[in-house]
């Protein structure tokens, strides 16, 4: 009943009221909303709705694979994110991302007060979901992407974080398994040990990001900038942050600690555990928060929600989260941020952040804004960017709360370099091995990684090298002592893989073999001893020997046109009149803006050739973003007479 504002459960002892206004509720009858999912007893089954018709498509999953009454089906879960992004477009945007191998669909919602703009603001993902039998993530989560949509407006504090952050919500890793009431996908994998970093093909996994729903979810992490990401799974009650994979604490771990410790203290759990997941949990190969962590440099920690994976009333737990989720949004723009640009153009630019001793976070190369999880306190930050100088030696302060705003200004140069670790192995871990990856990126610094012996690493250049004549690329060892890899290229992070040749040490290769490439493998030969230090071929740097364009100059670009790049826009410099090839059979969304981020342009793309006309705007720089399904691009036009 609705009380006072308040929507009140029958029993007044329960833990928590759900407070409903009734300006929301007539919001809601008022853009269509599907209502039912809006009135809930506390004990998490529904006011007015019993499904009685046993042919309903609720009742027969229900009872098909025993989902307890309150929850909602895959089916409804989808059927709801559609209606919010339809009645609440202005800051609700449904995002797919493939397909599950059943053909079930792989969405997440963008929340925010621009959603179909990517903003320089901080971004912040949940997940839930990724095993099929643990219900209540997708649960808490459709349930708060309701309660965001409703309350802004509304609700001050809401509204102020719609507002000033992109929330990202991706609603069911694994539908299929949350179909069939089981903790693995269609192929029985666990799709919890399936992702790249550190994978060690437990758990069913074939491969890194061997199925189609760790690709979805890796891809929707890489092609964002977010500084926190939190995983819903359920089993236990507990927060548990990286590492998984070994003993041995993170280089983050004060920021993991500090967040974790924070959303247990928001929460309204009575006691929440946290820690480093390998010893509150257990030891784990190929979990997604690894991946996040050591690809991307994100904080972040799987909350296991209850240790009953199915509890009877979800709205309890919904209740216990929903403060802490709030507070995670806000402290998500906590800590350091930035715009990197170009010192000549202005235009943003590519960059790796380097805080500290922690593992490096990346910018948005459209916006060129970045966004890193801190503790307070004095920090150091370098920045990177293939094609520039080096910044470092940068001294800032991250206050109690809020974030430090630190600009970087690159100056051109030369040189080309492995920019992020998307997947790895190091056989038999040992605390001797520091294993940290991010070694093997930038210049040579003789700060290396160790692949282990028989151990593996894949490395994204940050574009694509052409095959020209003679050398194309060159590995770097650090230490005297030559030893022993393989180096293997391909167009996709997921191969297939063309072996370049063997290497002992320094060596330089031809892609002749290959074609040109983006992704390098490099394969430990296994003739080193497993034991002590620094086992294996220790990787300092990989760098692309052919010529690039960085600046933005008055004469086009002799590079050859990244392989697989969905646009082309000639002339380019032009002086207004400019023609878009679309390179893609489907539909794009495209977009110009200006140097503030301001939107001049969008239009579909619908065939191979358009026609952008930017004579009526004043010479300059101006960047455009296409969108085709998960895939975007963006890139630099540059307008001049």
């Amino acid at each position: 009943m609705i009380k006072g504002g308040i929507f009140q459960s029958q029993r007044e002892d329960h833990y928590l009221c759900r407070k409903f206004r009734k300006k929301m509720l007539h919001r809601c009858v008022q853009t269509g909303l599907i209502l039912v999912f809006l009135l809930f007893h506390l004990t998490g089954r529904t006011q007015g709705r019993q499904p009685t018709d046993s042919g309903s498509t609720m009742t027969s999953c229900r009872s098909a694979y025993l989902v307890p009454p309150g929850y909602h089906s895959y089916e409804e879960i989808i059927a709801l994110a559609d209606s919010l992004a339809e009645h609440f477009p202005s800051i609700c945007r449904k995002v797919q991302y493939g397909t599950s191998i059943e053909g079930r669909e792989l969405v997440a919602l963008k929340i925010s007060d621009n959603p179909e703009i990517n903003e320089t603001e901080p971004e912040v993902i949940f997940d839930g979901g990724c095993h099929g039998d643990e219900i209540g993530g997708a649960e808490n989560l459709i349930r708060f992407a309701r309660d965001l949509c409703l309350g802004y407006g509304a609700d001050t504090l809401i509204t102020g974080l719609i507002d000033s952050r992109e929330i990202w919500l991706y609603l069911m890793v694994n539908p299929d398994g949350r179909v069939h009431m089981s903790r693995f996908n269609a192929s029985m994998v666990d799709l919890n040990r399936d992702y790249g970093f550190m994978d060690d093909l437990s758990g069913g996994s074939t491969g890194p990001y061997s199925q189609p729903e760790t690709k979805a979810l890796r891809n929707c992490i890489l092609d964002h900038c977010f500084s926190v990401y939190i995983s819903y799974h359920s089993g236990m009650q507990q927060a548990a942050y990286p590492w998984a994979y070994r003993k041995e604490s993170a280089p983050d771990m004060p920021n993991f600690w500090t967040l974790s410790k924070n959303y247990a203290e928001t929460s309204l759990y009575s006691y929440l555990e946290y820690g480093q997941s390998y010893t509150i949990m257990y030891q784990t190969n190929g979990m997604s928060v690894d991946f996040a962590y050591g690809t991307a440099g994100l904080c972040c920690f799987t909350l296991e929600l209850s240790v009953d994976k199915r509890p009877s009333d979800p709205l309890q737990y919904y209740a216990l989260n929903y403060p802490a989720m709030l507070e995670i949004i806000r402290q998500s723009g906590w800590g350091v941020e930035g715009v990197v640009t170009d010192s000549v153009t202005g235009a943003p630019v590519e960059a790796s952040v380097y805080v500290d001793y922690f593992y490096p976070a990346y910018n948005d190369p459209g916006n060129g804004d970045f966004h890193k999880y801190l503790i307070p306190g004095h920090h150091t930050l370098k920045v990177t960017a293939n094609g520039y100088k080096t910044r470092e030696g940068i001294a800032f302060t991250v206050p109690g709360q809020g974030a430090a705003i630190v600009n970087i200004s690159l100056t051109p140069d030369s040189g080309w370099y492995a920019r992020r670790v998307l997947s790895c192995y190091f056989p038999e871990d040992k605390p001797v091995d520091e294993c940290y990856t991010p070694g093997a990126l930038g210049s040579p610094d003789n700060i290396f990684y160790s692949l282990g012996n028989g151990g593996w690493i894949i490395l994204d250049m940050g574009d694509t090298i052409p095959d020209m004549e003679g050398d194309d690329l060159a590995v770097y060892q650090a230490g005297s002592q030559p030893e022993g890899y393989r180096c293997y290229a391909s167009t996709s992070m997921d191969g297939p893989w063309t072996l370049l040749g063997e290497g002992s040490g320094n060596a330089a290769f031809d892609l002749n073999v290959s074609g040109s490439a983006r992704y390098i493998k490099i394969t430990d030969d296994g003739d080193n001893s497993s034991s002590g230090a620094d086992a294996g071929f220790d990787l300092d740097a990989v760098k692309d020997l052919t010529p690039h364009l960085t600046s933005v100059s008055s004469a086009p670009s002799d590079r050859p046109h990244p392989a697989g790049n969905m646009i082309s826009i000639y002339p380019n410099p032009g002086t207004g009149q400019f023609t878009v090839h679309y390179n893609d059979p489907s539909d794009a969304r495209f977009s110009v803006s200006d140097l503030t981020g301001r939107t001049l342009v969008t239009m579909q793309l619908t065939g191979p050739g358009a026609l952008l006309d930017l004579s009526s705007f004043p010479d300059g720089v101006y960047f455009y973003r296409s969108e085709a399904g998960r895939t975007t691009e963006t890139g630099m036009i540059l307008k001049m007479h």
